[in-house]
Formats: structure tokens, C-alpha cells, sequence
């Protein structure tokens, strides 16, 4: 089996994170995936072409609100939980457990590998 290069891992690494965050409720990891921060980019962009981030995190802060109302409903929580369940909560589905460890693993080898790994969106 071929071997992963670090930009592959990276971006496996990537997508089970995304995978975990949304499993434990964390929904608003959506808006921190690379096509919606860089369409809000594009969208608020002044005639120089500089961010408007005035408006770029007024709409990220509207997602935040229609989030938290996506997540009372699956919660079934009337009340509004504003957090998210831990890794090991047990509504968590075991398949985030495992893509945890995994996520974990690829870590250690893309240490190994000597690189950057503080950034998981790079």
C-alpha cells in the first residue's frame, strides 16, 4: 500500500475532526470548514479587496444562532444546552470514539514526520 504524504494526512486528520466535532455537538466547526471561510471572504470584500470582517462575523454569528437552534432540536433540549458533549459522553456514536483515536495516531505520525501539526487546517 502506498504511503500517505503529510498534505493527505493532514487532510484525513481534517475530516475526522470535522467528523468528531459535529458527533459531539459542536456544530458550529461547520462554519470553520475552508469553503465557507473562504466564501464569506470573497462575499465581503471592499473595492480594494480587503475583508470586510464586520459583516463576515456578523453572518458567522448568525449561523452560530440558527446552529443553536439545529442542536436544541437534535439535544431535544427545549432549554437551549449551549455546549456539546464530551468525546466520551454516552450519546456519542462509538465511531467517534474510534475516529478520535485514529485522529490521535495520525498526530503522532505527522510528528514523526516532523511537522507542523498545531494547525489542523493547513
Amino acid at each position: 500500500m502506498k504511503e500517505f504524504t503529510t498534505e493527505e494526512l493532514r487532510l484525513i486528520r481534517y475530516a475526522l475532526d470535522l467528523y468528531i466535532r459535529v458527533g459531539i455537538g459542536h456544530l458550529e466547526a461547520i462554519k470553520d470548514h475552508p469553503t465557507y471561510q473562504n466564501h464569506l471572504a470573497n462575499e465581503f470584500k471592499d473595492d480594494e479587496g480587503n475583508i470586510i470582517y464586520s459583516q463576515y462575523h456578523l453572518v458567522r454569528d448568525q449561523v452560530d444562532i440558527k446552529l443553536s437552534e439545529v442542536k436544541k432540536l437534535l439535544y431535544n433540549d427545549e432549554n437551549g444546552f449551549r455546549g456539546h458533549w464530551g468525546i466520551g459522553h454516552p450519546n456519542v456514536d462509538e465511531s467517534c470514539r474510534e475516529a478520535y483515536d485514529l485522529m490521535r495516531k495520525l498526530k503522532a505520525e505527522l510528528f514523526k514526520q516532523n511537522t507542523d501539526i498545531t494547525n489542523i487546517y493547513e
